[in-house]
Formats: C-alpha cells, structure tokens, sequence
C-alpha cells in the first residue's frame, strides 16, 4: 500500500547541547543525508505508532546531495557534507547497500526509490 500525506511545509531547526551545561556538544558534526520512516499494515492504523510493522531509514546518494546543495541556500550543508560519508556515519557504517536510495529526477523534484523487506 502506499499513499501520500498532505500538509504543510515545515523546517526544524535543532541545536544539541549538553543536558548538564548547556554547551554544545564536542564532535556532533552531524549525519550522512538520510530520511527516516515507519511502515504500518494500513492508514487506519498509522494513528498509533504501536500499530507499526517496522520503523527504518533510507540513505540519500551523494550524486544527489551534491546536485541539491548547489542550490543557493545549502551553503551550510556543504560544509557538513564534507565531515561525513556512508562509511564514517555512525549508522550507515556497518552497511549501507540495503537502505542507500535509487534518485531519479533533479533539484526541481526528486523520486528516491527502494525496495524494503519486512
């Protein structure tokens, strides 16, 4: 089953800090790209996250984040990008091949495509 959710656009701005000092953390340089999401059997039951079948995530190409953070806006992305690949990312480390992302289209609207097993 597969569906698309309306709604409006929203951008999350996090700053991570020490819960004792405040202090921004030493050494939180960041993720490589990459969108998480859950599987439920059915809309009906994506009212409660109890209903998942599986909570996962996909990884971006770098071909793509490259081509994105070109455009004007991106500058600081850029500049995380190159702390991190597949393979230094704590996650992605292990093994990337079955969560990295198929990228079709271009900056004026991707497709990211993957076949997830549950």
């Amino acid at each position: 089953m597969s569906g698309v959710a309306g709604g409006v656009p929203l951008n999350i701005a996090l700053t991570i800090v020490s819960a004792s000092t405040c202090a921004p953390l030493a050494g939180y340089a960041g993720r490589w790209p990459h969108i998480h999401f859950e599987v439920y059997p059915n809309l009906a039951a994506a009212t409660n996250s109890r209903n998942k079948s599986a909570t996962s995530q996909l990884a971006l190409p770098k071909s793509s984040n490259d081509l994105a953070y070109a455009v004007a806006g991106y500058e600081q992305s850029i500049r995380n990008a190159a702390q991190v690949t597949l393979a230094s990312d704590n996650v992605f480390s292990d093994g990337s091949a079955l969560e990295l992302a198929t990228m079709s289209g271009s900056v004026s609207g991707f497709t990211a495509t993957l076949t997830v097993a549950i």
